[in-house]
This record gives structure tokens, sequence and C-alpha cells, in this order.
């Protein structure tokens, strides 16, 4: 009543209950006098738009519930080793807060900065790089093994160039792998060094030999492991 354009937005019902997203401007139309006899509308269509936006929107509330939760640390590195982003999940794995590491250096979480080099190298060959190993260290300096898949995302006119992936710690499991390590040779000096014939077949009634130590082949007076593999149990 008291502005000459008038300009606003508004959902409407449209064919089969579904609705629409108008967007609509009016400009007075007045007589000689002055007094405003009509108007002349526009209306547009923003439905494409709007729905396009809660898209967007649930979208944002899937990731950022991902980006939370996620055991494993989401990073966004810049090419010149800058934290851009953090996971909050990092400082279950090395210690420090999101915050703190956010707008400083990576290396600062390499156990060897050299290793930063190396990496770079293979992501730049390969532009992406799955289960890539790295020793990195916690906050208080103890050694993280950490498995790491990562991606280059090439520049553009809204982001800088930048590495992103996930971090997973496998400390635990590389202590597990090292502990079996050492099982494994502790009984093969154990075996083939003790003066009792051991031996391991495959299950009868076809068994096969699959393996001897020296006492065996000095009992039964065999030259070499291979000849035994090659014989009949059974015979």
């Amino acid at each position: 009543k008291n502005e000459d354009i008038a300009s606003g937005e508004t959902i409407v019902p449209g064919l089969r209950g579904k609705r629409r997203y108008l967007w609509g401007n009016a400009m007075a139309v007045r007589n000689v006098s002055g007094k405003i006899i009509g108007a002349i509308e526009t209306i547009r269509d923003i439905t494409d738009i709007r729905f396009s936006e809660e898209r967007l929107r649930l979208q944002e509330e899937k990731y950022r519930w991902f980006f939370e939760n996620i055991q494993d640390v989401y990073y966004e590195v810049a090419i010149d080793g800058t934290f851009l982003e953090l996971s909050p999940s990092v400082e279950n794995v090395f210690g420090w807060k999101r915050e703190e590491l956010i707008g400083t250096s990576v290396l600062q979480t390499y156990f060897d900065p050299k290793d930063r080099d190396s990496f770079l190298r293979d992501i730049k060959r390969t532009g992406k790089v799955y289960d890539y190993e790295l020793l990195l260290k916690h906050r208080d300096g103890s050694p993280l093994n950490i498995a790491l898949s990562s991606k280059h995302i090439p520049g553009n006119d809204l982001e800088s160039p930048r590495n992103i992936g996930s971090m997973r710690d496998i400390t635990r499991r590389k202590k597990m792998e090292e502990a079996l390590r050492i099982s494994e040779e502790r009984y093969r000096t154990l075996v083939e060094n003790i003066p009792i014939a051991v031996i391991r077949t495959t299950p009868p009634p076809n068994g096969r030999y699959l393996m001897v130590n020296p006492a065996f082949l000095q009992m039964f007076g065999y030259a070499s492991e291979d000849e035994v593999l090659l014989i009949d149990p059974a015979k």
C-alpha cells in the first residue's frame, strides 16, 4: 500500500499435491492523481532452486554426521602441508584437538619428515593412494602406524589445490603382526635345531609331506627337504 515495488516468496499447491515455490515482484500503477489503481506483476517459479537447496542441506547434514562420528581421521591438507580441515576423531588418534592442528604444518605429525617427500612423490604420480602406510607420531611423541588413503583435488575458483583423505590407526595391528613374526621365527628356530624329527603333512588318506626339519633328514638319510616333499608318505 505504501511502496511502489514489492517483492516476496510464497508456496502454493501444484498439480497432484506437489508444492511450488514462487517469487513475485509487483510494481504499483497509479493514476494522474497518484492513486494506486493496480499493479504490474511478474511471477517466477523457483521450485527447482529451492529443491536443490533442500537436497544440498540434507547432503550437508549427512556429511556433518559422518564427519563428526567417523572413527578414522578425515583430513584436508594444502599442497604446502598446511592442515585445512580435520575431523574431531583426530584427538582420539593423535592426541591433538582439531582446532590445535588446523592452520599448522602437517610435518609435526611425521616421525621422519623425509617420509612427507616420499608420500608427495607417490600421490603426484598416481593422483591417489590407498592403504599407504606411514609412520607418524602422537602428540606425546610415541610412534603411530597409519594406513592412509588420499586423493589429490585440483584447485578451482572456490578452493585451492589440496589432498583429502582418511587416516586409520593400525599401530595395534602392526604390533600383533610383529609379535606373530617373532613367534614364527622362534618356532622355526626351534624346529630347525631340535634333535627330534618334526614333520608336517596334509590329512590322510592322500597325505603329502609339507615340511620336515633337519633332524628328520639326518635321521632318515635324506639329502634335502625338497627330496622328501616328492615322496608319498604312504609308501
